[in-house]
C-alpha cells in the first residue's frame, strides 16, 4: 500500500460512521465482536496486520493530493458533525460517541 492508497483507506471508517458505507457482519464478528471491541477501544495503538474489511482495501492507484483533501474533509466533518449524531446505523458504533471518536482516531 502506498501513501495515496493509505489516505483513501483512512477515509473508509468515516464513511462507515456516517452511514454512507455499510459493512456486513460475518460470523467471526458476531462471535467475537464484543471481545474485539474491548481490545480496540483503548488508548493503545492497534497491532499491525489486523484483518481489514474488504471494502476498506484500496488496490487501485490514487492521486495523493486528491485523497489528502478528501481525508481532511472527512476529519473536519467528523469534528463538526460527528458528536451531534444521536444514533449510528452500524452495530459496531452502538456505543457512546466519545468512544466512537477514539475508535476513529486510533484506526486512522
Amino acid at each position: 500500500m502506498n501513501a495515496s492508497q493509505m489516505l483513501a483507506h483512512c477515509q473508509a471508517p468515516f464513511r462507515t460512521y456516517f452511514g454512507e458505507e455499510k459493512l456486513k457482519r460475518g460470523l467471526m464478528g458476531i462471535l467475537f465482536g464484543r471481545i474485539a471491541k474491548k481490545k480496540l477501544f483503548t488508548d493503545k495503538p492497534w497491532p499491525r496486520n489486523l484483518p481489514t474489511a474488504k471494502s476498506f482495501v484500496i488496490a487501485d492507484e490514487r492521486r495523493f493530493e486528491q485523497e489528502k483533501e478528501k481525508l481532511i474533509k472527512e476529519i473536519r466533518r467528523f469534528a463538526s458533525e460527528g458528536y451531534n449524531l444521536t444514533a449510528s446505523k452500524h452495530l459496531f458504533w452502538a456505543i457512546c460517541l466519545r468512544k466512537s471518536g477514539l475508535f476513529l482516531h486510533t484506526s486512522t
